[in-house]
């Protein structure tokens, strides 16, 4: 299909125009220099766009499904992570049922969400008389309600509705004159300890809809915020038929999955109460819910969650257009805070993930500092990225890292400089140097400046022979390697700042260790 070259510079889709070359993007122009009157873009040509998208959200970076077939390149920037944890929680369970992925991911038998609501404080304002008054006068906590004769659903409802009368109520503005406003919300409460679940709820109902007004005049607030209460209240009653269970306890509302947990019923639960607040950030709207909640899965590892985040993502762009047949995945340190054991598997998971999606094709790009995913690809497969200064250079890598041991990549100059950190190897150079020297006043300075103590003004750390062989003996026995370790006790035995006592006795200590090696 031909389109004009304005037609992709009014999309805003490019600095660069590329010709197919050999199977190859060959350079033409910048776009700003391109020639393009008369011009139409054949299968021969593409057009790349590098600069970053000014929104971060998944969705406004696509275009739209039906210029999908027009763009010659087609492309969507997403984020490493997941925000909904709808799609996680959705995804989690699908990967519980197939249990497809082998390597030590979504093997629990059960995951729990906890949702946590907000935790109130008290306020004190002051009535139409001057006198102080405590919020809790103001607003009647649900468990001062006769509770026994609900169900344990219909509590959690209420307790949600008191917390969030708190949570409103944190948001108004205290320079105001509140004096009508306590009254307004005093006058609300119900007295009587004995009422009914709809009386409560409608208690609570006035006293935030008072509150919404006074905020922001907008009663349309509430509106919003009965969706978010409804879908609340329906899933408590669906969790039995969803087989899922749920408890309730210090403002925290915990949520089990297994494998077997039906989520169509779960929908409008996700969507209108626990993503709320990233789902009208998507439609650029206000969060009914904003700061209300606090969701977590507290059974996970922080790499674990960031595990589940990357691979719900890549469910997520996947599954957007299904008839997609092809695709490049880009990933920029796809390892980050993991567990060096789950970065071990990450390939792994991620080949087993992609099998799932069946006649699709996928390649895959990986930006990483890390020997493990390096592990799990062919040399030929590996382009290493250097840098001097403000030049960037491209090597191949010298070594074979397919199925190499770990130490071996790590150690090559790709990766790291020295094997050991560089305070050890800073101390270690220093004991050498030390070693090395004739006159102990040497060695005294040599650690002193190294200790941080060579103003004239500070006391000397190592004023003695004897705190410098402590010191030095210390480093030495503090080293792990056994080889590096033994080499400077060897050395420390026939310094020449030693006395000939202190090296007699150094021979006679290793003489009675190997005498008791002998006898074990």
């Amino acid at each position: 299909m031909h389109c004009d070259i304005s037609y992709y510079i009014s999309h805003g889709w490019f600095p660069a125009v590329f010709k197919i070359k050999n199977n190859m993007n060959e350079f033409i122009n910048d776009t700003n220099c391109f020639e393009y009157d008369n011009i139409c873009l054949n299968d021969d040509f593409s057009v790349i766009k590098f600069q970053k998208p000014k929104y971060i959200n998944i969705y406004s970076y696509e275009q739209p499904i039906k210029e999908e077939s027009i763009i010659s390149l087609k492309k969507r920037a997403a984020p490493l992570e997941s925000e909904f944890f709808k799609n996680k929680i959705k995804f989690l369970i699908k990967q519980m049922k197939t249990n497809s992925i082998e390597s030590s991911m979504y093997k629990d038998k059960t995951y729990s969400l906890v949702i946590n609501f907000f935790n109130r404080s008290n306020y004190e304002f002051e009535d139409e008389n001057g006198k102080e008054v405590s919020v809790t006068n103001i607003i009647k906590d649900f468990n001062n309600f006769d509770l026994n004769k609900f169900e344990e659903n219909e509590k959690i409802v209420l307790a949600f509705l008191f917390l969030y009368v708190w949570y409103v109520l944190n948001y108004v503005n205290a320079e105001d004159d509140l004096k009508p406003l306590i009254k307004k919300l005093s006058e609300m409460q119900i007295e009587n300890n004995s009422a009914s679940y709809e009386e409560i709820k409608n208690m609570y109902h006035s006293q935030i809809k008072c509150l919404f007004s006074t905020i922001n005049n907008n009663l349309v607030m509430l509106d919003e915020f009965l969706k978010c209460e409804n879908a609340l209240e329906t899933f408590l009653e669906n969790t039995k038929e969803s087989k899922i269970n749920y408890s309730y306890a210090n403002t925290k509302l915990k949520i089990t999955f297994t494998k077997d947990s039906n989520f169509d019923l779960l929908e409008d639960f996700f969507d209108l109460f626990v993503d709320e607040r990233e789902q009208k950030g998507k439609l650029q709207k206000p969060s009914i819910m904003n700061n209300f909640l606090d969701v977590d899965i507290p059974c996970m590892s922080d790499g674990e969650k960031e595990n589940l985040a990357l691979f719900t993502s890549i469910d997520e762009q996947v599954s957007l257009i299904p008839k997609k047949k092809n695709f490049i995945l880009l990933f920029d340190e796809i390892e980050r805070s993991m567990h060096p054991d789950l970065c071990r598997n990450l390939i792994s998971n991620l080949i087993d993930l992609l099998k799932q999606y069946s006649g699709k094709k996928f390649q895959i790009i990986i930006a990483s500092h890390s020997p493990f995913i390096a592990s799990d690809l062919l040399q030929e497969n590996i382009v290493c990225l250097s840098r001097e200064g403000d030049k960037s250079f491209v090597s191949n890598m010298t070594e074979k890292p397919f199925a190499q041991n770990i130490h071996t990549i790590l150690k090559s100059q790709f990766f790291l400089d020295s094997f050991i950190g560089e305070y050890a190897r800073n101390c270690i150079d220093k004991i050498i140097k030390c070693l090395k020297y004739e006159k102990i006043d040497e060695v005294k300075d040599e650690l002193n400046k190294f200790l941080r103590s060579d103003k004239e003004s500070d006391a000397k750390i190592i004023d003695s022979a004897e705190k410098a062989k402590k010191y030095i003996e210390y480093v030495i026995d503090s080293i792990g390697e056994p080889i590096i370790r033994n080499e400077l006790h060897r050395r420390l035995s026939i310094a020449k700042w030693l006395s000939a006592e202190e090296k007699i006795q150094y021979y006679q200590n290793k003489i009675k260790e190997l005498e008791e090696s002998l006898n074990d």
